[in-house]
């Protein structure tokens, strides 16, 4: 009949429920963490709260509103401070450390990293996740 298939259908949808709180609930929590970028506290690095230091809540904006692509090293400089040296990997002429991977597990950090033209210019740039 077709009430056993009602009832099978019933017994699923908490575990969806669930699913989708645990999937959804990181992205709110990056929503409600994000502020508006600001240089000095970029620089400064601090981490009032270890699961959301400043550079991470700020990274959107910062993103989001700068043109990073042809921008001069010494204007990134500038805005974001020199990198952090011990962070530097193959390929990346600067990295900034913006601490732990946003989403459900949070394991692995995230970072932003730039390459530069011979010019001194930024050529690439991305958010490494490892």
């Amino acid at each position: 009949g077709d009430r056993g298939t009602a009832v099978g259908a019933g017994s699923v949808t908490p575990y969806l429920l669930a699913l989708g709180c645990l999937l959804l609930l990181p992205t709110l929590d990056d929503h409600w963490h994000r502020r508006v970028f600001d240089s000095a506290l970029w620089k400064a690095n601090q981490a009032a709260d270890p699961l959301w230091p400043d550079r991470l809540c700020m990274v959107d904006d910062l993103l989001a509103n700068v043109t990073f692509v042809g921008l001069p090293q010494a204007r990134v400089v500038e805005l974001l401070g020199p990198g952090d040296k011990d962070r530097v990997r193959n390929g990346w002429d600067v990295v900034y450390g913006l601490g732990p991977e946003r989403g459900a597990f949070r394991i692995d950090e995230e970072a932003l990293a730039m390459r530069f033209s011979p010019e001194g210019r930024v050529v690439e740039y991305r958010i490494l996740v490892d």
